[in-house]
């Protein structure tokens, strides 16, 4: 196994983000309201909150603020990166309309 230290915080961080992302970018492709997507980012911050919970109740498996951390960097992250494919497809689709 890699002895990259904080690899589990990368994975977290790298995870969230893309889920955030498709998110937004999903909720956006089906043209929700702007109040409903901030709702719906609501998920994965729910989400990562539950599963630190849950591993509160194993043995094998402990809940760590920096997984937490980690989670909502990763959101940010993704609400950034949405943001930024957003914009790209937006000049992309105004050249493609310009050159028709």
């Amino acid at each position: 196994m890699l002895n990259i230290p904080y690899l589990d915080k990368m994975g977290h961080f790298v995870m969230y983000m893309f889920f955030s992302a498709i998110l937004l970018l999903d909720s956006c492709r089906w043209q929700t309201s702007r109040n409903l997507r901030y709702i719906i980012l609501l998920i994965p911050l729910f989400f990562g909150a539950l599963m630190e919970i849950l591993q509160m109740t194993t043995t094998t498996r402990k809940a760590e603020c920096m997984d937490m951390a980690a989670n909502i960097g990763g959101i940010v992250a993704g609400i950034l990166l949405a943001h930024i494919a957003l914009k790209i497809l937006e000049r992309f689709r105004s050249s493609q309309t310009d050159h028709s």
